[in-house]
């Protein structure tokens, strides 16, 4: 028995089919992941760069609050890891009965809109950061005679991994170098 010419071509054709198929199936499937997958990908990296820029805050408070529980000369040394685009905050109040306050502000690149523009949506519910910059405030609760000099701060910051001296200067002052 011989093949038969016409068998052959339906295979063929079946095979070519079936290969189309699933270009079209793979086609589809990548238009539509990877668009979401990008922007996953920047919404986690925002979220990290809050919750890093947060958790540093925090050290640094919580670093200010022991060297103002400390006598004269004391320092507390600690490095913060800074990301990218961010810059810190201070309002000064003190020598009144109200904290000192320090906070960080951070840009981000959220895409706040869902369909690629940067723009918000007037018919979206979401409360989002105000012009992608994020920022949040903390209160060192130093005694209230106390007087937070953080003029080092801005001056030391880089992003990366950056170094802290917190030292308390006098009776009554609290500096970040």
């Amino acid at each position: 028995m011989g093949i038969s010419w016409v068998n052959l071509n339906k295979k063929g054709q079946a095979s070519l089919e079936f290969i189309l198929i699933m270009f079209v199936v793979l086609l589809f499937i990548y238009s539509v992941t990877f668009p979401n997958s990008v922007k996953a990908r920047s919404a986690v990296t925002d979220i990290s760069q809050i919750s890093t820029m947060d958790n540093e805050m925090l050290k640094l408070v919580n670093s200010i609050n022991r060297v103002s529980l400390l006598s004269t000369g004391s320092a507390e040394k600690i490095n913060l890891a800074i990301p990218n685009d961010t810059n810190f905050i201070c309002f000064i109040v003190g020598n009144q009965s109200v904290s000192d306050i320090i906070g960080f502000s951070s840009k981000i690149n959220q895409d706040v809109s869902f369909n690629g523009s940067k723009t918000i949506n007037p018919n979206s519910k979401l409360v989002l950061c105000p012009n992608n910059v994020c920022d949040k405030n903390y209160v060192a609760n130093v005694y209230s005679d106390l007087i937070l000099d953080c003029s080092g701060l801005a001056e030391n910051v880089k992003s990366g991994y950056s170094q802290f001296m917190i030292s308390k200067t006098g009776l009554k002052t609290i500096q970040i170098n």
